[in-house]
């Protein structure tokens, strides 16, 4: 695996060349650099909570011929899923270049608007909509808890596709979701937040596999963040942490029924220091199908249960919620 120097731009001479992983946004985004192909660039920011009782996300992003704004709130138990939202046309937000620094982004029209502020280790995402006659006002505050997080350069077979992605997890919500009409409160002690920040040029065909999980075990936090996604070569997105402290962790096998994502999911590594097993119950299955889109998307919620060892030491964790997902797209 490579690891990124700091201060390294993406693109040299126009193309995608620095590949590998850091522990924060050590590389330079040099979009302004790049030579890519038209209308193919995909940059978005998405932020997802998750409680013992439902789950919630807000994306600002754009695909370069248009750009989505919108909130989801999905209930395990009820099944009950609150969609505010709205696909306009081209680029209508300019996203920041760095996950970590200080930044707004916001969309803002008559009818909806949305803003994703960062302030020190704070953050914030503020909606309010009055679309189809029905109000909504959301107002979210994220506490981050780590010093490090995970960054990601893939490169894929052309040498004009890259895909530079950042998660950040284990923050602790806070807020009120009064989404039309249902409301909800976040207690920072049960609510944890992850954030997804993706910018690339992908191959119109691909496919990836996610998983995260953030909460506290004894009063100390505990979480993780597994995936592959292109060419894993140069580095991957594994990271664990325990207390304030990350793990960079190498290959983990995340194996899984692609004809029954409701069994049992498993993860684990080579060496045997890394075993999990997650017990699905609720499948956030979501598919577009447009013109030549056709996107498919299985986020599998379940209580995970396994161990790791670092140090020495044998973590275990039992009945603990967290996803993965397994995404097939062709856009």
């Amino acid at each position: 695996m490579k690891k990124l120097r700091k201060g390294d731009p993406l693109f040299i001479n126009g193309y995608p060349k620095n590949f590998g992983y850091s522990l924060g946004s050590d590389l330079i985004y040099n979009i302004e650099d790049a030579r890519l192909p038209f209308l193919r660039l995909k940059e978005w920011d998405f932020y997802q909570i998750i409680t013992p009782k439902y789950s919630f996300y807000a994306i600002l992003g754009h695909v370069s011929y248009a750009t989505s704004i919108n909130c989801t709130l999905f209930e395990f138990e009820t099944k009950k899923v609150i969609y505010v939202g709205k696909l306009v046309p081209f680029k209508k937000v300019m996203l920041d270049k760095s996950g970590d620094l200080d930044s707004t982004i916001s969309y803002i029209s008559k009818d909806y608007s949305m803003t994703f502020k960062k302030e020190g280790s704070y953050r914030y995402i503020d909606m309010v909509s009055n679309m189809n006659n029905k109000e909504s006002d959301i107002h979210i505050t994220l506490k981050e808890t780590q010093n490090d997080s995970i960054l990601v350069s893939t490169p894929f077979e052309k040498k004009k596709h890259f895909y530079l992605n950042q998660k950040i997890n284990l923050m602790e919500a806070s807020g009120e979701i009064n989404i039309e009409g249902n409301k909800y409160t976040l207690d920072n002690k049960t609510s944890f937040a992850l954030l997804d920040w993706g910018r690339g040029v992908l191959p119109f065909k691909h496919e990836w596999v996610w998983g995260s999980l953030s909460t506290k075990i004894d009063d100390v936090y505990f979480g993780f963040n597994l995936g592959s996604f292109g060419d894993n070569r140069n580095g991957t997105e594994n990271i664990f942490y325990y207390g304030n402290k990350s793990y960079k962790l190498d290959e983990i096998k995340i194996s899984f029924n692609k004809d029954n994502y409701m069994d049992e999911w498993v993860y684990e590594s080579s060496c045997g220091s890394f075993m999990f097993k997650m017990t699905p119950f609720y499948d956030n299955y979501t598919t577009t199908k447009v013109l030549w889109v056709n996107n498919s998307c299985h986020q599998v919620f379940g209580v995970f249960k396994g161990y790791i060892i670092i140090d020495d030491k044998k973590i275990e964790i039992d009945n603990v919620i967290g996803f993965t997902e397994h995404a097939k797209n062709r856009w």
